[in-house]
């Protein structure tokens, strides 16, 4: 039987992942009210333009807070991911075990 509370646990991780992925948050920088998704923020303190160790404190503290939750968006998604492959694999090896417990009868 296939693990549906597995699943579903998945699902919500995964769609959690996706909702934080795609929702612009409200951030002021240096007084500038800015409105970014966190890939994209992640992307902008990336680049180039400013080095990390030039920038205003609060310009610093954002990317490295932007940074952490743009890890914990890929996690999510990869638990999710792995939460759904693991109830599949249970419900093969429970297919398999009662398969073989019938071969034996």
């Amino acid at each position: 039987m296939v693990k549906w509370w597995l699943i579903g646990l998945g699902a919500v991780f995964i769609i959690a992942a996706i909702i934080a992925y795609q929702i612009p948050l409200e951030v002021t920088i240096v007084g500038e009210p800015y409105s970014v998704t966190i890939p994209y923020s992640v992307a902008l303190c990336d680049s180039e333009i400013e080095p990390f160790d030039e920038m205003p404190p609060d310009a610093a503290r954002f990317c490295s807070e932007f940074r952490t939750a743009f890890i914990g968006i890929y996690i999510s998604g990869l638990v999710g991911t792995v939460l759904i492959i693991i109830s599949f694999v249970i419900t093969g090896q429970q297919k398999k075990n009662s398969t073989t417990m019938d071969s034996q009868i």
